[in-house]
């Protein structure tokens, strides 16, 4: 799983963005993902692997990924593991790939304004302007 996790002052367009690079990058490894909302500001992909990887081996692949895309769009994507230093930018984390992680499901409510849900998505979903 890559989390997609935006923060300020950023949009929605810019998590969009780094989304569809992902995709892009995923596509030409021949990886199939799923996209889904987070129910908050953030997206979140899945990648279906076969049984026989370790947490170690799969975060490690999913920060290659992130590497190749704050590479390429370092404006709005980073890496950085400090949260004062993501100021503005869309943290590609592949942390949640170790036991004992939790994840919100699909079609979870938030305790959030307004009771947002995290919604599985298509790809093309991330080509059309909506809210999270």
């Amino acid at each position: 799983m890559i989390d997609l996790d935006p923060h300020e002052p950023i949009s929605f367009d810019d998590v969009r963005a780094v989304g569809r690079l992902v995709h892009t990058v995923l596509d030409r490894f021949g990886l199939r993902a799923v996209p889904k909302t987070s129910g908050g500001a953030g997206v979140q992909i899945f990648i279906p692997l076969a049984p026989g990887h370790s947490y170690a081996e799969v975060r490690e692949c999913c920060t290659g990924v992130g590497r190749l895309i704050t590479t390429v769009y370092p404006e709005r994507a980073t890496l950085e593991p400090s949260i004062p230093k993501r100021k503005g930018k869309v943290f590609i984390d592949a942390n949640q790939n170790a036991k004992g992680k939790t994840l919100v499901a699909p079609y979870s409510v938030r305790p959030y304004p307004l009771a947002p849900v995290s919604m599985p998505l298509r790809w093309e979903e991330l080509d059309g302007e909506f809210y999270p």
